[in-house]
């Protein structure tokens, strides 16, 4: 079968109706749930046959009522279908007495990718892959990580790496955070460590659980009508209880019209207490930058486990104007 081609960047922007029909053609689809609560939701899914879903939370721009960090859960992630729920990483019995009915709704959004190595229409390549994480990092054990570096050797630096715990095999909490050298800086294709960590939580032992990634070569684009942008933050997102109106990052090119969707992933993890990047209200809310934001959970055993401050990070991102589909090419 011949994929579609449209790798010359100047060529004009190619609608979906113009692919070609063939049932798995490789793709990146962007989504936007709204009003997501603990409840698990079934995200369903066309044309793909291993697809690595990446979800980040819009949190709002106030703290006003008090609102509890809260974070993406995943299962049963199939090719037809993924579900996702809301989960706050917090001790019951201090803040109310059912666990987690009052979570509030929110905006999650999504970016799923067909498994393998790819290529953007731009010729960028973009990668999507998962393993089975045995490794939890957490403030009372170490911040190790596990490395994947072989997995991203096709790939050209400056890179972006998204990523999600994609299981539910533990109702504990868990979250994605990834590092290069070192806590402090980004992965680089030389090297890339990702992993799970459960932030404060004294329990700290997880059942494996298995992680998908999404690394992206860093630019600015636009294909089939979508234009996206994949980016590293300076290190300036702390937590949002610092700052409910989240610490820009200004696009490296400006969008025509402000994105609609967006996900983010730790890039580091300088405060060792543990974090996981969501967005600062809607991506929607800016076209010159987006508002990224860290939060932590509330399980430490003392009063600083119940700080939500935060030491500032390195953020991945990838904004897209719009939901929508980007078929992808084989990678050469």
């Amino acid at each position: 079968t011949n994929m579609p081609s449209t790798s010359q960047s100047n060529s004009p922007s190619v609608v979906p109706s113009d692919v070609p029909s063939l049932s798995l053609t490789p793709r990146m689809e962007v989504r936007k749930i709204v009003n997501l609560s603990h409840v698990w939701e079934t995200v369903s899914l066309t044309g793909f046959a291993s697809p690595i879903p990446i979800c980040s939370v819009e949190y709002p721009t106030s703290n006003l009522p008090y609102l509890q960090p809260v974070l993406v859960r995943m299962r049963n992630v199939i090719s037809t279908s993924f579900e996702i729920r809301l989960q706050e990483p917090i001790k019951p019995s201090e803040v109310f007495n059912s666990f987690e009915q009052d979570v509030n709704p929110r905006s999650v959004d999504c970016l799923i990718v067909e498994k393998g190595t790819w290529k953007l229409p731009d010729n960028r390549t973009i990668l999507a892959e998962s393993y089975t994480s045995t490794v939890t990092d957490s403030w009372s054990t170490s911040w190790n990580g596990e490395d994947q570096t072989s997995s991203i050797s096709s790939l050209v630096d400056p890179i972006v790496v998204l990523g999600q715990i994609m299981t539910y095999n533990d109702t504990g909490f868990s979250a994605f955070w990834s590092k290069g050298d070192n806590v402090d800086t980004p992965p680089s294709t030389g090297v890339f460590f990702a992993g799970k960590h459960v932030g404060k939580d004294p329990q700290t032992s997880r059942n494996n659980e298995e992680i998908g990634y999404v690394v992206i070569e860093r630019g600015h684009g636009s294909a089939y009508g979508i234009e996206f942008e994949a980016g590293v933050t300076a290190p300036s997102a702390k937590g949002w209880i610092q700052d409910t109106d989240g610490y820009p990052q200004q696009y490296d090119v400006l969008f025509s019209s402000p994105p609609e969707v967006a996900v983010v992933s730790m890039a580091t993890m300088h405060g060792v207490q543990g974090a996981w990047a969501a967005l600062a209200g809607s991506p929607s809310n800016n076209a010159t930058h987006i508002a990224v934001t860290v939060d932590e959970d509330l399980l430490g055993l003392d009063k600083a486990g119940s700080n939500r401050w935060h030491m500032p990070e390195s953020i991945a991102y990838c904004s897209f104007a719009s939901e929508g589909t980007i078929y992808l090419e084989i990678g050469h």
